[in-house]
């Protein structure tokens, strides 16, 4: 059962890096994404809320301006396009010479 407490926001970020490092220093909660904390969850330094408080599924969208000039946008582009296709990371490494992390 939840309990009344008193919340004292210290931090709003979208910047889910420093959310991150915040909590593994002990100054709260955060919501992210578990592929970003697997690590810390395997090795307890994290633990999750889900099972009391809940998920919550996020749709990410990807968005670049078709014609522009900037490479590295175009390369991004390319890779998720080849991990929508079911590529697998061999294939993305031998298409663009590097891996989406």
């Amino acid at each position: 059962m939840l309990r009344d407490y008193r919340i004292e926001v210290i931090c709003e970020s979208a910047f889910s890096a420093s959310l991150k490092e915040m909590a593994l220093a002990d100054m709260g909660v955060a919501w992210l994404a578990r592929g970003m904390i697997e690590n810390e969850l395997n090795n307890r330094t994290l633990v999750s809320l889900e099972a009391k408080l809940g998920g919550v599924e996020l749709d990410v969208v990807l968005y670049f301006r078709e014609g522009g000039r900037s490479e590295e946008a175009r390369q991004i582009f390319d890779i998720m396009q080849s991990l929508d296709s079911g590529l697998c990371e061999s294939d993305i490494l031998q298409k663009t010479g590097h891996l989406a992390d």
